[in-house]
């Protein structure tokens, strides 16, 4: 059996997505992470020998197939390695199971697949609600055919399930011998190793009579008086004739400090059959806190059903302004590379976690607040977020949609950038991110189209990027891309801190003017408000210097101080008064003005600030 070809595959997933993006865009998307695990449902594991057949037939998922002749494999377990050379490949597994008489079987779960997974019982094909076409009958076990990630969703298997008879269950691997993705030759994890199949626990999920359906959250839009209005939806199901009297409680908990409670209340309910939708009203402060919230139904003393959903509420918008995060001005102070990749030959290299966390040290060190990447790894956002640091994933059409999912439950991710040339591309990847992302973060776009304010590329698109290329970064700040005529909030791109024209022996020194020059000419004041990446993580050449130079793995002390002198705009001076107070004054040393600081006084929580505008050098 022939595999498709990588690039008629990559095709055939564009024509996919192009023609479902319309209903795509109007489908509500599950927010954040829902747990249907709970003390009043059962399971039934389907671990154990399972049959297994390399190849692609879709006869194999129909349910009267017989199987009787293929290799037997134990589930969980991987599958014999495929060579690299082979390419993308395709294995059938499939068994029979009776279902206990008189249980209701809701929901099937794969803990782990790699590296992707389709579902069918007894020759049905499952699907999964939290996601829109084309992505709701795939669960997905990689992302960018490298990073593995866990797929917090279970398939839906109402109705298909037989109580008391045979069934037959068949799952599609589609397994990624390609390992390597430009620009990494090497990375920890499973796929580097070439392990595939089903690599975690299966079973099946039963549904109590009176049952949790979902849990929904809707992120606003909005702010209001710096919180967020937050609606919390619980669907109920009652599979009985009568109406049921019975106590539906929702509790909101911290994920740290010891689940501390921060929203709990109570309600009488009285569920008809069929079932009913109830909203909860919470006024949350947006904050990086990861939060749980657990819904509980009860039928007198006894438990009839819980379910959790995990969220956080940081809240990212952009204005002609620029950023906010969480309601206040935010200056994206970047870098662009790859944290942790030592890079070899051609560009590409091997990546490492110990490196990871050593270059994101050096990285705030050297003043940077958000790291710009391609392929980011769930690890290298969890690591930025302990250190204070924001992410922005660099799309393009190959792998955005999965990085998309895998990144969405990140607090940490800024916004989206959209990189392409061709319109269609970039209306079908924005309104794709703007279907599954459930926090509704900004998208931004990087590239030479013209986004025009009220056109059809301009739906989804909240930011876009200046490039500073030129010695006279006041006159060049803008040299490239579009701004839909300062409708959009900018930020700056410089590929080439060097400038054009520069020596090629330029070095930090040059560079450190460049970024400092760049950054009071198009960041500040309304240039760029929205911040800048400057330059690569590792120095391209000589004329194009990084913060790491060629051939080592250790910060440029130039470049760190040249980046800190970029992105330092108050240099706070204490001294002690002939009275004997201590005073704190504070000089501004970016060389333009700094419109709305905010001055606060006093210890504790912070009190009504007074506008005030710092003047250069006061």
């Amino acid at each position: 059996m022939s595999t498709v070809a990588p690039q008629i595959w990559s095709l055939l997933r564009s024509a996919v997505r192009i023609a479902v993006i319309v209903l795509a865009a109007c489908v509500a998307v599950r927010a954040d992470v829902l747990s249907l695990e709970s003390a009043a449902r059962k399971r039934l594991s389907l671990n154990g020998t399972w049959k297994m057949r390399a190849g692609d037939d879709a006869r194999w998922s129909e349910a009267d197939y017989k199987h009787d002749d293929w290799a037997g494999v134990t589930v969980p377990g991987a599958l014999p390695k495929a060579p690299e050379s082979a390419g993308a490949r395709v294995v059938w597994l499939r068994r029979t199971f009776i279902a206990p008489a008189g249980v209701e079987y809701s929901h099937l779960r794969l803990d782990r697949v790699l590296d992707e997974a389709q579902v069918w019982i007894n020759g049905r094909r499952l699907t999964n609600p939290a996601y829109p076409k084309p992505f709701e009958d795939t669960q997905f076990g990689v992302f960018a055919r490298i990073w593995t990630m866990n797929w917090p969703e279970a398939f839906e298997a109402d109705g298909i399930i037989m109580p008391g008879r045979e069934n037959v269950i068949a799952v599609r691997i589609r397994d990624h011998a390609e390992r390597g993705v430009k620009p990494f030759d090497e990375h920890p994890g499973e796929t580097a190793d070439g392990a595939a199949g089903l690599t975690g626990d299966v079973y099946l999920i039963t549904r109590p009579a009176t049952h949790i359906k979902s849990i929904e959250r809707v992120h606003p839009l909005t702010l209001k008086n710096g919180a967020l209005e937050t609606h919390l939806y619980v669907l109920l199901g009652n599979d009985t004739l009568e109406t049921q009297s019975l106590r539906l409680s929702l509790t909101v908990y911290e994920d740290a400090n010891g689940g501390h409670a921060v929203f709990d209340e109570q309600r009488e309910v009285r569920l008809p059959p069929g079932g009913e939708l109830y909203d909860f009203h919470w006024k949350a402060a947006p904050s990086f806190m990861p939060y749980r919230a657990v819904a509980t139904l009860r039928k007198g003393p006894a438990l009839a059903d819980t379910a959790g959903l995990r969220f956080h509420t940081v809240f990212v918008s952009a204005d002609r302004n620029g950023l906010r995060v969480n309601g206040e001005p935010f200056a994206m102070r970047g870098v662009h590379g790859n944290p942790g990749l030592a890079v070899s030959g051609a560009g590409r290299g091997a990546l490492t976690w110990s490196q990871l966390e050593e270059d994101l040290d050096a990285l705030r060190q050297s003043g940077v607040n958000t790291v710009h990447t391609s392929n980011p790894t769930p690890r290298l956002a969890q690591e930025a977020l302990a250190r204070g640091m924001m992410i922005v994933p660099s799309l393009t059409a190959e792998f955005f949609d999965e990085i998309v999912i895998a990144l969405k439950e990140q607090p940490n991710i800024l916004f989206w950038e959209v990189s392409t040339d061709k319109p269609n591309s970039l209306y079908v990847m924005a309104s794709l991110i703007a279907a599954v992302d459930p926090y509704r973060r900004p998208i931004a776009y990087r590239g030479p189209l013209e986004i025009a304010p009220g056109s059809r590329l301009a739906r989804n698109i909240a930011m876009t990027a200046r490039a500073a290329r030129g010695p006279d970064a006041a006159r060049d700040c803008g040299d490239s891309g579009k701004d839909s005529g300062g409708k959009l909030p900018v930020y700056l791109y410089p590929w080439d801190p060097a400038g054009k024209g520069a020596p090629a022996n330029a070095g930090p020194a040059h560079a450190g003017e460049f970024l400092a020059r760049a950054w009071d000419a198009c960041v500040a004041p309304d240039r760029a408000p929205a911040g800048g990446v400057y330059t690569a993580l590792t120095t391209q050449s000589a004329a194009v210097p990084g913060l790491r130079p060629p051939g080592s793995m250790r910060h440029d002390p130039e470049m760190t101080v040249a980046m800190l002198g970029a992105y330092r705009e108050l240099e706070p001076d204490v001294y002690t008064n002939a009275a004997g107070s201590r005073v704190l004054t504070l000089n501004n040393i970016s060389g333009h003005a700094l419109r709305g600081l905010e001055v606060y006084t006093g210890p504790g929580a912070r009190p009504a600030g007074k506008q005030a505008l710092l003047a250069a050098g006061r």
